[in-house]
């Protein structure tokens, strides 16, 4: 599937329908009809339609020594483009490796110190192990794990914290459960006060994925980005909008695939911050002629339960992905924000941020303007080259165009 953006988009769908036959929902994605109104009710209260978001491909996006179709669900009109153009340049030139470590999802059971008084939870660790595995024992079964609790005190307050493996799914009603469980077992049997609350953390002291990219790359250019990541290092209100172009990538595939996208953005931001100053989540090195990447960051995803189990594009999606586990699923998000970061960095550090976005807005503003095929075209052509002359063009510019075009025909 090459250069699928010169095609049309029923070109586009064909060769999709082709490639994808007989997968579950790839009918209803490519009819473009909406989706039954049971899910929109089974997934949020009071629902009255849907709002669609564009969907697109992203081809060939190298992934430790093979390629993957990635599948993004999006608004902005460059993040799709940006990502098959990096991963055509890494497919070409560079190399992508990925490493999944342990998963630790975090809960919180949290008392005021005045109502805790001298109550102490660890003296009771053996006791909440055990009433855990036999509460939730099809967990346990399942190869799930109790890795420790560990009791945080401030000065007014006292937390504590049972760490699980979440295994293939999010695991945030999971890890809710454990604790009101665990707070209702404390309070019938040890007389402790009822808790402040009990909710998983969205912060992660320890990544869950590493990216490495390694890219054969002009020497000016590489030291141009380098210097560009060393900045972020260094000053935190362009390490936001560092980090903000990681999740240009991450946030479309955690929507497309059904995870919470505002849990992670939480989790990334907050993890961004845990040596007490916001920093880059990703840094790039040149040296002998190669530019490096590295990324290391947790995730709060999953491929079971909540809507990857009821929307059916976020099953689909999966299927699309051939995603089989959660760690498949990390590592095509870990890599896709990867590469989203280096394109905006060598966008930035080149040409500009708004060159690239104002070629992508001339679709846009004929697309506005006129449905005629031929018309657009020539449109598009006529404020291509307006753009190149001033290095700017805005939706004035397509009507004062369009009306020479009607005005000739």
């Amino acid at each position: 599937m090459k250069k699928l953006y010169k095609l049309s988009t029923n070109a586009r769908k064909e060769i999709i329908a082709q490639n994808y036959e007989g997968l579950p929902g790839i009918e209803l994605l490519l009819s473009n009809k909406f989706i039954e109104s049971e899910i929109g009710e089974a997934l949020i209260e009071n629902f009255i339609g849907y709002y669609q978001l564009p969907m697109g491909i992203v081809t060939g996006m190298p992934l430790d020594g093979k390629l993957v179709n990635t599948f993004l669900a999006v608004e902005e009109s460059s993040v799709i483009a940006a990502l098959n153009n990096s991963s055509k340049l890494f497919r070409n030139s560079g190399s992508i490796e990925t490493f999944i470590h342990q998963s630790v999802l975090v809960g919180q059971i949290a008392y005021n110190n005045t109502e805790l008084q001298n109550n102490e939870l660890l003296n009771h660790e053996k006791e909440i192990f055990n009433f855990l595995e036999r509460e939730f024992s099809s967990y346990f079964n399942r190869g799930g794990q109790l890795f420790s609790i560990e009791k945080i005190k401030t000065e007014n307050f006292t937390t504590y914290h049972i760490k699980i493996n979440p295994l293939e799914a999010m695991g945030a009603n999971l890890i809710t459960q454990m604790c009101e469980r665990v707070s209702v077992l404390l309070e019938a049997e040890f007389e402790f006060p009822k808790p402040l609350m009990c909710i998983l953390s969205n912060s992660s002291p320890k990544p869950s994925v590493t990216v490495k990219a390694k890219l054969k790359c002009d020497e000016t250019l590489g030291r141009r980005i380098a210097q560009a990541s060393l900045l972020s290092a260094e000053q935190p209100m362009r390490a936001s909008t560092h980090n903000k172009g990681i999740v240009n990538a991450i946030d479309p595939l955690l929507i497309v695939t059904g995870n919470d996208w505002r849990a992670n953005n939480a989790l990334l931001h907050s993890y961004a911050s845990k040596d007490g100053q916001y920093c880059p989540l990703s840094k790039w090195v040149y040296k002998n002629g190669f530019l490096t990447g590295e990324m290391s960051i947790p995730l709060q995803l999953g491929i079971v339960g909540g809507a990857t189990k009821v929307h059916p594009f976020a099953k689909l999606s999966l299927k699309l992905m051939e995603v089989e586990t959660k760690d498949d699923l990390q590592r095509i998000i870990a890599v896709s924000g990867l590469l989203q970061n280096f394109s905006a960095l060598r966008a930035l550090v080149s040409e500009g941020i708004i060159a690239g976005h104002m070629k992508m807005h001339v679709d846009n503003i004929s697309g506005e303007l006129t449905k005629d095929p031929s018309i657009h075209k020539e449109l598009v052509s006529l404020l291509q080259q307006r753009l190149e002359r001033n290095k700017k063009i805005s939706l004035s510019d397509g009507k004062e165009l369009l009306k020479d075009l009607i005005f000739k025909a």
